[in-house]
């Protein structure tokens, strides 16, 4: 181990000394820097490991080809750009060859000299799992172990699946404490909740950052009633539109609105129940994927009740199977024909006019999804425009809200899951795509887009233009 170590030393040190001197520039220098950066990590060559530059690829969308930079099948695609490009525009990019490769390969990653962002999506579709500094190379090279002769197992630092899991597991264990103790069920899934989006507002700036936390060690050691008038005097803030009428600790708490803090009515915590409270704050909520509440949404139910719902989480990838074929693949189409200006603002108003349904909804997760996908649409239709979405505010742009989404469950829990869900994702879409959205607060109100009754039973479907989901659970001797 020490010899390979060694040698991945020497291959480095040697790879980075011509990387001083390359340009950067995606045309003239693509199939070298992949030569180099195979030999860096003790490969004979590109095609010596039977990896191809500029691989072939039938578009799905009109005829002729497309070609991925570099391909080393089953390992990795790697789609590289010029210094200083942003590489979160070309993630539709890689993930199209990634689709199109088969069989499947195991990872993905964007390159722009500088930086090489790798993918997971078999664990996180949208979210890198590792951000590489090409000059950080010497101490961060095995994020790209899969590059080594006899392939290695990668070392990742941005797992935000592990992350989402483990903060799921906390809360989830903070709502069984509460539930123990016999605070009434919908109690204390409305002050878990609240809790959940006050965590997730100071990651992503929305309120001010350790909000939370320092509420959390005021109150340790003390009388815990000081807990609940302090959660109690922040939720009020974020319930409270006048600026005038919000408690004075907290005038720079925006207004919240959406449903979640209509009624407050938070209860003195317990030292354990603090404790695990102060677990889940010292997390990065921003890397928090709202899978979080369908996690959130199992764990507060015991066995008998998820079978009986049908309930069970789903993965990205399984979602993307449905979402792409039903809703992305057919608007990249027309976006592909489009032939000219006019085309594409018809496309824009359709995209901004259409309505999804999921009939079983959960937590929302297919609807969030969903969302993601149809922001990104709404950018690249603006882009192909001509329009700067990136570097002037994104108001009179950011039609596709969350109110172009529709969703039927049993459960009351998990719509208020959902609403909350489409909410934060609002704000998580934005800084992914590096929009600024002066609309993401308040909170769309989604009363209206979500029904509280049986699917096949009860409720009244909303005219949609697509249908996705899990299909509404029967059991097997009813359907």
């Amino acid at each position: 181990m020490t010899q390979i170590h060694s040698d991945i030393d020497k291959g480095i040190e040697k790879f980075l000394e011509w990387f001083a001197k390359c340009d950067g520039n995606e045309k003239q220098e693509s199939q070298l820097f992949f030569e180099k950066l195979l030999h860096a990590f003790g490969n004979p060559g590109v095609k010596e490991v039977g990896a191809q530059c500029e691989l072939p690829l039938q578009k799905k969308e009109g005829k002729g080809k497309k070609f991925a930079d570099f391909v080393w099948a089953p390992r990795v695609v790697i789609e590289l750009k010029s210094r200083g490009e942003p590489l979160q525009k070309h993630f539709n990019q890689v993930l199209e060859y990634w689709n199109a490769i088969c069989p499947k390969l195991k990872y993905m990653a964007l390159c722009n000299f500088d930086e090489i962002w790798i993918y997971d999506p078999n664990v996180q579709m949208y979210d890198p799992i590792h951000i590489l500094k090409t000059k950080d190379l010497r101490r961060d090279w095995q994020a790209l172990a899969f590059l080594l002769p006899s392939e290695g197992k990668p070392v990742f630092n941005n797992n935000n699946v592990e992350i989402t899991e483990e903060v799921a597991r906390i809360v989830g264990n903070l709502y069984l404490l509460l539930t123990k103790r016999k605070i009434p069920p919908e109690k204390a899934q409305r002050f878990v909740l609240q809790i959940v989006v006050a965590l997730f507002a100071e990651d992503v700036g929305l309120i001010p950052k350790n909000t939370v936390l320092r509420i959390l060690q005021e109150a340790k050691g003390r009388d815990n009633a000081v807990t609940e008038k302090e959660l109690n005097t922040l939720f009020s803030a974020m319930a409270t539109p006048d600026e005038s009428k919000k408690p004075k600790k907290y005038t720079d708490i925006p207004y919240f609105n959406g449903g979640i803090f209509n009624k407050i009515e938070p209860f003195e915590l317990h030292l354990d129940e603090i404790i695990e409270l102060g677990k889940a704050s010292t997390f990065d909520w921003s890397k928090v994927r709202p899978s979080i509440f369908g996690s959130l949404f199992e764990g507060s139910m015991d066995d008998t009740n998820r079978h009986g719902h049908g309930i069970h989480y789903t993965s990205e990838l399984d979602i993307q199977k449905i979402v792409s074929p039903t809703i992305v693949r057919p608007f990249r189409e027309k976006i592909t024909k489009a032939k000219s200006k006019k085309d594409l603002k018809k496309i824009l108003q359709n995209l901004r006019e259409f309505k999804v349904l999921d009939p079983a909804c959960g937590s929302g997760n297919f609807l969030y999804i969903a969302f993601r996908e149809m922001r990104r649409l709404e950018v690249e239709v603006l882009e192909a425009l001509g329009e700067d979405v990136h570097n002037r505010g994104f108001d009179e742009f950011a039609s596709v809200t969350p109110r172009n989404f529709h969703g039927i469950d049993t459960n009351t829990f998990a719509l208020e899951l959902a609403k909350i869900s489409l909410s934060i994702g609002r704000k998580l879409s934005s800084d992914e795509l590096g929009l600024h959205d002066p609309n993401i607060l308040p909170f769309d109100n989604l009363d209206k887009n979500f029904q509280n009754k049986d699917a096949l039973l009860e409720a009244v479907w909303p005219s949609v233009d697509a249908i996705i989901g899990n299909p509404p659970f029967q059991s097997k001797n009813k359907m």
